[in-house]
């Protein structure tokens, strides 16, 4: 993970240099995030997106265009699986926060002004791929019995695509669609999220 960092940086740190060239007058711009994720576990046996969870943190992106931006967020996601007891099978509940670092490339539209003159673009589309670390959770009603870390493994990585709208340059309301890449535990599960988050860029 901390390579991944590392390399992340490095590669804006590279790209800012190049910015001048373009015509971009903001380098950098940083962002506070904030929503809920509707969560499934595929592979759990327990069908639908009913588990609630947090999604919080920072963001920072690089404009490496005035139509596309490269983003890194560092953030607290809860993810997991819900389903009721019924005559058939008991309940299964899967509680999974993780410590997660998006990165993906943004493309920017429909241009809009401040009452200061300053542009800002009303539509992002974002694309782009997950790393998630398992820092803790629960499970209940698995045959196997299994705990957190053994029936969702250590590491989550994810594809994910979704687009936002910016009421202002700094309001924005963010969807989301996450699915696991690779399948994770010894049952072979992978995570899907359908999220919604309030966005505050700098």
């Amino acid at each position: 993970m901390k390579k991944l960092l590392m390399m992340t940086a490095l590669v804006l740190l590279v790209q800012s240099g190049l910015l001048a060239q373009k015509g971009v007058s903001r380098r950098f711009i940083g962002g506070i995030i904030a929503g809920a994720s509707f969560t499934q576990v595929d592979g759990d046996g327990a069908a639908g997106f009913n588990r609630l969870g947090l999604q919080t943190g920072l963001r920072v992106s690089a404009a490496l265009h005035r139509r596309w931006w490269m983003t890194m967020e560092m953030l607290f996601s809860q993810k997991g699986s819900r389903a009721k007891i019924t005559d058939i099978k008991p309940g299964v509940k899967i509680r999974a926060n993780y410590l997660e670092v998006p990165i993906y490339v943004t493309f920017l539209d429909w241009a809009n002004e401040t009452a200061s003159g300053e542009e800002y673009m009303k539509i992002h589309a974002n694309l782009g791929f997950t790393y998630g670390y398992l820092i803790g959770g629960s499970t209940e009603g698995l045959q196997s019995n299994a705990d957190v870390n053994k029936y969702m493994g250590n590491s989550d990585f994810s594809i994910m695509a979704g687009a936002s709208v910016q009421f202002n340059r700094h309001l924005g309301l963010d969807f989301r669609w996450t699915n696991s890449l690779l399948p994770m535990g010894f049952d072979d599960v992978r995570n899907r999220l359908l999220t919604m988050r309030m966005q505050w860029l700098f």
